[in-house]
């Protein structure tokens, strides 16, 4: 099967960085600096937390990701996190977008990118004209095409089916910045089947 053939699921998480800037600097004597969220951390968008020490992932969505993100700074200066250890636990985000399974023997323009448009759960998107649920996809994907562990309980535990009856090519990419090298990795969901 060749990709741009068959619907599609794009997981365009290319903004990317570590969470040490989350630990204010000490500068001794009971004083500190400033903790800072990653740069462009802002909008609203899906987002995946990577976790090095426990090889875990957390995936969320956020209609205005600095305002997520900025709740949780005080209590990693509260918790005592050195930036070492936040250095070791990364966030991708970014959007996502679904395409239909071009039509049988026509040439022409294949069927344009639909953008997820309203980041709250659950978040939601089509293909085929199926919705699909695409927060659970992200976490079922991480989980069985990936690996490593989810801490995300409720779609963590349940199989999703794909609800078409075409192969969807689901697609994750993150970009530079976080613990890993940019990159990509591509799996084939077919219709019917679970992960």
């Amino acid at each position: 099967m060749k990709e741009g053939k068959l619907g599609a699921v794009m997981f365009n998480l290319n903004n990317a960085a570590k969470l040490g800037t989350m630990v204010p600097p000490d500068f001794g004597g009971g004083h500190f600096g400033t903790a800072r969220l990653p740069h462009g951390l802002i909008g609203p968008g899906i987002y995946m937390i990577v976790n090095l020490h426990t090889n875990n992932r957390y995936v969320g969505i956020s209609t205005e990701l600095e305002k997520r993100f900025g709740s949780r700074l005080s209590v990693v200066t509260e918790l005592g996190f050195t930036t070492a250890q936040m250095d070791k636990i990364g966030v991708y985000w970014g959007t996502v977008l679904t395409q239909d399974t071009p039509s049988a023997g026509v040439v022409a323009t294949p069927p344009l990118w639909k953008p997820a448009r309203c980041y709250v759960s659950p978040l939601k998107g089509t293909v085929d004209g199926e919705l699909l649920n695409l927060e659970q996809l992200l976490i079922r994907f991480t989980l069985t095409q990936i690996q490593g562990t989810i801490s995300n309980n409720i779609y963590a535990r349940r199989h999703y089916r794909n609800p078409t009856n075409s192969t969807i090519t689901v697609t994750l990419e993150w970009g530079p910045g976080g613990l890993f090298q940019p990159g990509r990795h591509c799996a084939f969901w077919k219709g019917g089947e679970e992960w």
